[in-house]
């Protein structure tokens, strides 16, 4: 095989293979790269919080801040819940309401407990373990108000 035939089926397979991390870039509905997220803040499944992962009943989180900035949430924590249908990401509803106005998590030097969130996702008809991710997006309490964002991914029980 000539070496330039080579060199372009090297360089299909190349393109081939980074069009399927496409679609795990970035969660619908959500404009910040998944690579992108984490840095600023971690979310937390914490061990004192005993959070059945079961569908429709409470999951308590922890966001803990890894920046140097407070940040500010709506008053839902840009809280969007996904679950993994083949390649993809969907939409999965949140059956937890939030108290209006902005949520600040302070910086752990201000105040290392953060903040505790909780969401109640529901999967209709779930008959298996689902994996789930739930997202959070804020901004950075500073002049620039960089967008930011983390998530956790979680197995949900029927």
């Amino acid at each position: 095989m000539p070496v330039k035939k080579i060199c372009i089926a090297i360089l299909l397979v190349l393109f081939a293979s980074s069009c399927g991390n496409i679609v795990e870039n970035k969660f619908p509905g959500i404009d910040i790269s998944i690579v992108d997220m984490n840095n600023a803040f971690v979310v937390e499944d914490p061990p004192i919080m005993v959070n059945s992962h079961k569908n429709n009943e409470p999951l308590f989180l922890t966001l803990v801040n890894k920046s140097n900035s407070r940040i500010v949430f709506p008053d839902d924590y840009g809280m969007k819940i996904f679950k993994k249908a083949g390649q993809n990401w969907i939409p999965v509803e949140n059956n937890l309401g939030y108290s209006a106005g902005q949520k600040i998590l302070t910086t752990l030097k201000e105040s290392p407990l953060g903040l505790s969130p909780a969401a109640i996702p529901i999967i209709l008809d779930l008959k298996q373990e689902e994996i789930i991710r739930i997202v959070f997006v804020g901004h950075e309490d500073t002049p620039e108000g960089k967008v930011v964002g983390a998530y956790i991914e979680l197995t949900l029980l029927p």
